[in-house]
């Protein structure tokens, strides 16, 4: 682990489809502060890579010192071989949490809307997607469906249905509805089908890809576990991890993210998302505290994002919530209150600020947790130091 100050001066930056964030930390008395931030809102179509600059250069303004470099149009970085000018030397590290994409919009095709369509909109919740379709047997031809996925832009497709035991009865209704899901989709010019994801009878998986591969092609489709096995037995994680893979994994393929990896110094750091970020930030704050429980609550952007982290005897449990902006009665099941929210306060659900309560009102928490792969005291320190408690009281 290095020591806090080698990694100083840092440079934290965050960013998604509406917002560009630039985070400046110093030494101040011996413990790293954040001395200025510039959080730049994204136009729809604005290039998060031009709103980064735009974030770097009007920070730089703000502190009085060079933080774009205008000759490399990147960060400005130290440069090891020239003697240090307090003020003009740039960033010794820089890292990132972004998010360029917006979250992606899913359609479920199941046999039942109160079934495993059921299920599989439950378990959504722990994914950052956009619901924007239900379809169930018996469903329109082809043409018809592949008209309704492009009118609701659906990114992805979840095909489910089927107990265990009840596969003989179900498969041919199973096999029926996947194929006509596989014609629409045929139907769509190669490059804009959305991505595939099998969530039925497990023991149908290998025949319904299959008949994917039969019919498309190249087209790709994930499998993962029955989301409704039994009746009442619900069975979503996996399908949730399955899409938060598929969106990381779309944003990772972006030229942005590409271009803001290039930026991150050591360049041996891997780009971390939004999420992670904030994740990060409301499982350390429960450690550092010995708190039982935390939710955790981010309202920039939309969805908001919940996080809870409970301290359990094998470690702690996280669990992670997606909810549209404004929408807490979308949380599944019981919730403990929220301790710590990054953004602006949702005091209409929350009323106003309280003691046992810690709120990070400029929402750079992510940001600023970008820095523990580099440094993990240092993630750490800036935690406790930003959130306004006393240093000395850190616990290493």
């Amino acid at each position: 682990m290095n020591r806090t100050g080698e990694s100083l001066p840092l440079l934290a930056l965050a960013g998604d489809a509406h917002h560009a964030l630039a985070v400046w930390v110093e030494a101040v008395e011996g413990m790293p502060r954040v001395v200025g931030w510039y959080s730049h809102p994204l136009e729809p179509g604005r290039s998060l890579v031009a709103g980064l600059a735009e974030s770097c250069r009007a920070l730089g303004e703000i502190l009085g010192r060079p933080v774009w470099d205008m000759v490399r149009d990147r960060p400005l970085l130290m440069d090891p071989a020239m003697p240090h000018r307090l003020g003009l030397e740039g960033a010794h590290t820089v890292v990132a949490a972004l998010e360029p994409l917006a979250p992606p919009r899913v359609g479920l095709v199941g046999l039942t809307q109160g079934q495993s369509l059921a299920a599989a909109a439950q378990a959504l919740v722990a994914a950052p997607c956009r619901l924007v379709g239900r379809w169930s047997a018996p469903l329109p031809e082809p043409q018809a469906l592949a008209a309704a996925f492009r009118q609701a832009r659906v990114d992805v497709v979840v095909l489910c249905g089927g107990y265990v035991d009840a596969a003989p009865r179900l498969a041919p209704a199973l096999m029926d509805l996947a194929e006509t899901v596989v014609l629409a989709l045929a139907q769509l010019p190669p490059g804009r089908r959305p991505h595939a994801i099998y969530a039925g009878h497990e023991g149908l998986a290998k025949a319904v890809r299959a008949l994917w591969g039969e019919l498309l092609g190249g087209s790709s489709m994930a499998t993962v576990a029955n989301v409704l096995p039994a009746p009442g037995v619900p069975r979503g994680q996996e399908l949730a991890v399955a899409l938060s893979r598929h969106y990381w994994n779309a944003c990772l393929a972006m030229e942005v993210s590409r271009q803001v990896a290039r930026w991150q110094s050591p360049a041996s750091i891997s780009l971390r998302s939004v999420s992670w970020g904030f994740a990060q930030a409301v499982r350390l704050w429960r450690e550092l505290h010995h708190l039982p429980g935390l939710h955790g609550l981010r309202t920039l952007g939309d969805p908001w994002l919940h996080v809870w982290v409970e301290a359990t005897a094998e470690g702690d449990r996280v669990r992670v919530a997606f909810t549209p902006a404004g929408e807490m009665a979308a949380l599944p099941g019981p919730w403990p209150p929220v301790g710590l929210v990054s953004g602006p306060w949702p005091e209409e659900f929350l009323g106003p600020p309280s003691s046992g309560q810690w709120w990070d009102a400029e929402g750079l928490l992510p940001a600023l947790m970008a820095a523990g792969p580099v440094d993990a005291r240092l993630g750490l320190e800036l935690l406790w130091t930003w959130l306004g408690l006393e240093a000395g009281d850190l616990r290493p």
